[in-house]
């Protein structure tokens, strides 16, 4: 269970984040020091958070009917951060809206915030189709 759980969060979290990474690499190259506003406060985060419950929720659906309570709960919160995150990545979208730097403080934030929860609760529903299947 532990090689799936490893590879589950190397090559789907791991490559999904790595884009962040490039980022704070090329702002590093320019002399700066990235911050959290400049990294996160455009939704991107919230993409990426999207991208890895919905493979979650694939992988739960789709599993057979042991642990179905855990799976039905686990699945229905991953279901409500997907609906977050999208809603959150159309406001943070939308250029007509006037961008103050504590907008961009407080949707950085949030956006970690949320991305944080999707990821634990992927996790969650990645060790109940693991363990079913192991």
């Amino acid at each position: 269970m532990t090689d799936q759980l490893l590879l589950w969060f190397l090559f789907n979290v791991t490559i999904a984040l790595l884009p962040f990474g490039f980022s704070v690499f090329r702002i590093k190259m320019e002399g700066r020091e990235p911050t959290l506003e400049e990294l996160f406060s455009k939704g991107e985060l919230l993409i990426v958070a999207v991208a890895i419950d919905a493979d979650a929720l694939g992988s739960i659906i789709s599993n057979g009917q042991e642990f179905l309570t855990w799976k039905i709960v686990s699945g229905a919160i991953c279901m409500l951060f997907m609906l977050f995150a999208c809603y959150g990545y159309a406001e943070l979208s939308d250029t007509s809206f006037q961008r103050t730097p504590q907008v961009n403080q407080f949707a950085s934030k949030a956006s970690i915030l949320l991305s944080t929860g999707s990821l634990l609760i992927s996790g969650v529903c990645k060790i109940l189709t693991i363990g079913v299947s192991s």
